[in-house]
């Protein structure tokens, strides 16, 4: 029955990778039709007209693809949050556009293991994964140096668990 249950077991397995495109040779084919390293870069600081290209892209040819787009609209965002009545005034002397743009680009998820694991170095499973970038993209709240960023609004309803798979059940 064990040898049974072990064959079966490893043709679900061996159907699943062929199901999935896996293959063995050369011939494996994989479509990248996503990518979202540092939340909010691909939804909040690629313009509508240039995702599909961004989605398709490497992160290796950002720098040159995309900065001065995320500078752009880094720059037009804080501009347009400016005049609202009652919303937090600019750090002072913050962050320019173009260092933030230089952190959140590539897009990718940077981590350095002997420093604290929080953004922009990586962040935990609990972390608000949009605050952090919001807070740095508009300048407000200091984030680089700490600071609480500001708020979406939307806060963890559920904690993590202290066992595996420690991510929260889902909603």
């Amino acid at each position: 029955m064990k040898t049974f249950s072990i064959l079966l077991a490893t043709v679900v397995v061996a159907l699943v990778w062929v199901s999935c495109g896996g293959s063995s040779g050369s011939d494996a084919i994989f479509l990248q039709v996503d990518r979202m390293g540092v939340s909010a870069v691909n939804s909040a600081l690629i313009p509508s007209g240039m995702k599909d290209d961004f989605n398709l892209g490497d992160p290796s040819t950002d720098p040159n693809d995309f900065l001065d787009t995320i500078i752009a609209t880094i720059t037009a965002l804080r501009g347009a949050v400016a005049s609202v009545p009652g919303f937090p005034a600019e750090d002072s002397p913050g962050v320019s556009a173009e260092a933030v743009a230089g952190i959140v680009n590539p897009d990718v998820i940077n981590i350095d293991l002997s420093m604290p694991t929080v953004f922009p170095n990586g962040r935990g499973l609990e972390d608000d994964t949009i605050d952090p970038i919001l807070g740095l993209v508009l300048n407000r709240g200091s984030v680089l140096s700490g600071g609480p960023g500001i708020s979406d609004g939307v806060a963890n309803d559920s904690p993590a668990l202290s066992v595996f798979p420690f991510a929260a059940p889902p909603q």
